[in-house]
C-alpha cells in the first residue's frame, strides 16, 4: 500500500479515539492562566542589555543621513550602532535554497547600510539597560531618506523597469526559470528581453 492510499483514521491514533474536534485539556493552562509561565521576555541575567531597532519608514530608500547622537545620550544606553558598525562584526547573509538550484539572493547585512530595501528594515540599533530605554533612545534618532521607487507586486517585478538589487545580473531570467520550475505556464510568464 503506497503513502497516499494510508487509511485516514488509522487504529490507535488520536483521530481514531475522537479528539478532532474534541476539548483537549493543556497540562500548563492553569499556571500560564494565573499569570505564572514564564517567557523569553522574563528572563534576567547578569550583564544583560536590550536592544531596539530603528527602522526604515520607506519600502526602498536610500539613508542620506542618520543622527544617532541624541540616542546615545538617552539615560541607561550602553551604545548606538549603524549598519557600518555592525558590519565590522557581523559578514551578510546570503539566501541558499537546495531546491532551487541558481537562486540568486543580494547579501543582507544585519542593518541596513545606505539603503533600505523594504519597509522595517533595521538601519540602526540601539542597546540599553532595558527594554522601554532602548525603545524610548529608537525615538530620538533623526534620519534624512531619499526615497527611491518601490516593488510591490510580482508583476511589477516581472517587468523589470524598477531594479532593487542591480548587483544580481540576470535577474529575472533567474526569476523565469525559477516559476517555470514551480509550475507556472510559459505563457503567463511575460518577461522583458534586453
Amino acid at each position: 500500500m503506497g503513502k497516499a492510499e494510508l487509511p485516514l483514521h488509522a487504529p490507535g491514533t488520536k483521530a481514531d479515539r475522537g479528539y478532532i474536534g474534541q476539548s483537549v485539556p493543556r497540562p500548563n493552562a492553569q499556571r500560564l492562566l494565573q499569570g505564572r509561565g514564564t517567557f523569553t521576555d522574563d528572563l534576567r541575567f547578569p550583564r544583560l542589555a536590550h536592544v531596539a531597532f530603528f527602522r526604515s519608514p520607506h519600502a526602498h530608500a536610500k539613508i542620506r543621513k542618520l543622527d544617532l547622537s541624541r540616542a546615545l545620550k538617552s539615560p541607561g544606553v550602553v551604545g548606538v550602532f549603524d549598519g557600518r558598525a555592525v558590519a565590522e562584526y557581523c559578514t551578510p547573509w546570503v539566501a541558499v535554497l537546495a531546491h532551487l538550484k541558481g537562486i540568486k539572493s543580494p547579501p543582507q547585512h544585519a542593518i541596513a547600510i545606505e539603503r533600505a530595501c523594504w519597509q522595517g528594515e533595521a538601519c540602526a540599533a540601539v542597546v540599553a539597560e532595558s527594554r522601554s530605554q532602548a525603545e524610548d533612545a529608537v525615538a530620538l534618532i533623526a534620519a534624512e531618506w531619499q526615497e527611491l521607487p518601490a516593488v510591490v507586486d510580482m508583476e511589477e517585478a516581472l517587468a523589470g523597469k524598477t531594479v532593487i538589487h542591480p548587483e544580481l545580473e540576470g535577474g529575472l531570467e533567474v526569476v523565469r526559470h525559477t516559476l517555470l520550475r514551480l509550475g507556472f505556464p510559459l505563457r503567463e510568464i511575460q518577461l522583458p528581453y534586453k
